[in-house]
C-alpha cells in the first residue's frame, strides 16, 4: 500500500489502515484511506475519540451538531489535543445522481483533456497523476489501493492534457461507511481539485458529476457526503450544483499535537 503527503500524513494514513484491519466489522466507525472516524460524534464518545487521535495522530468525528461547537472544541483542547472543524455537507436525498446527469448533459471538458478511471490494473503514472494534482490544492489523497478500487469500493478520476500527460483536474467517491452504520446509504464524495492554470473551465464541476454517476452505477449508493470549510464559498457554491449542501452538522478534526505536527489533515 503506498501513501501520499507530508511524512505526518503517510504516519497517519499508514496507522489508519492497520487499525481499520481490526475494527473494520463495528459500525462505529469509517474509513476511506486517511484515518479511521468516528460516525456518529457525541460528547460521550470522548475516550474512544480520544484514543482514534492518539493511535494514528488525527481523527475527526462527523454528525457533530453546529450549536455544541464550542463545547466540543473545548472538551479536546481540555484533552491536550488540537482542534480543527468543516461543515459536513450532505446529499438530503436522491436527486445528487440526477443534477449530476444534467450537468454531464449540458457541460463536457475542454477537448484537450482526457480522463482515467483508476483501477486495479492502472499504470502507476495514472494513480501518480491523481496525487500530485490533489496535493498541489492541498487535498490528502488516500492510499493507491483505495484509489484503485481495491481496498474500498470507489471511484478515482484524473483528468490529463492530451500530449503532456500533465494533470489538471481529480474528483473522488469511496464508501466509506459500514453497511450497518446510520449512514450507510451515504458515501463519501469529493476531492476535487483543478490545476490553477485551468480554473474557470468547469473541470472540477463535470469531473465531480462524473465521480457521482459513476459510482452511483458501481455500487447503487446515491446520497454523498463531503467536508467543506465554511469559509469557502466557491466549493459550497460548486457543492450545491450537484445537490450537496450544508447541513447542520459539522465533522471535528482531532490531532494529537506530538504525532501530528502539520497544521491540518488536509484542505
Amino acid at each position: 500500500m503506498r501513501f501520499f503527503g507530508s511524512p505526518d500524513q503517510r504516519a497517519m494514513a499508514r496507522r489508519g489502515a492497520d487499525l481499520f484491519a481490526l475494527v473494520r466489522t463495528d459500525p462505529r466507525f469509517a474509513w476511506y484511506g486517511r484515518n479511521v472516524t468516528l460516525v456518529d460524534f457525541t460528547l460521550d464518545d470522548l475516550d474512544t475519540f480520544e484514543a482514534l487521535v492518539r493511535l494514528q495522530g488525527a481523527t475527526a468525528g462527523y454528525r457533530v451538531r453546529r450549536d455544541f461547537e464550542e463545547e466540543y472544541k473545548t472538551a479536546l483542547e481540555a484533552r491536550g489535543l488540537r482542534a480543527d472543524v468543516f461543515g459536513f455537507s450532505l446529499s438530503p436525498d436522491d436527486r445528487s445522481v440526477e443534477k449530476a446527469r444534467t450537468v454531464l448533459r449540458e457541460f463536457r471538458l475542454p477537448a484537450d483533456l482526457e480522463v482515467s478511471l483508476l483501477g486495479p490494473d492502472s499504470p502507476d503514472e495514472d494513480v501518480e497523476a491523481f496525487a500530485d494534482i490533489a496535493l498541489m490544492a492541498d487535498v490528502l489523497p488516500p492510499p493507491d489501493s483505495v484509489l484503485r478500487g481495491q481496498a474500498r469500493r470507489g471511484v478515482a478520476l484524473v483528468a490529463r492534457e492530451r500530449g503532456s500527460g500533465r494533470p489538471v483536474g481529480c474528483a473522488a467517491s469511496f464508501a466509506s461507511f459500514h453497511p450497518e452504520s446510520i449512514m450507510s446509504d451515504t458515501c463519501f464524495w469529493g476531492m476535487l481539485a483543478t490545476h490553477p492554470d485551468r480554473r474557470g473551465e468547469k473541470i472540477a464541476l463535470v469531473l465531480g458529476a462524473q465521480a457521482m454517476v459513476t459510482m452511483f452505477e458501481k455500487t447503487g449508493i446515491g446520497k454523498f457526503s463531503t467536508g467543506i470549510r465554511d469559509d469557502n464559498v466557491p466549493s459550497t457554491r460548486l457543492c450545491e450544483k450537484l445537490g450537496v449542501v450544508r447541513s447542520d452538522y459539522l465533522i471535528l478534526i482531532g490531532m494529537d499535537p506530538d504525532a501530528f505536527r502539520d497544521a491540518r489533515i488536509t484542505k
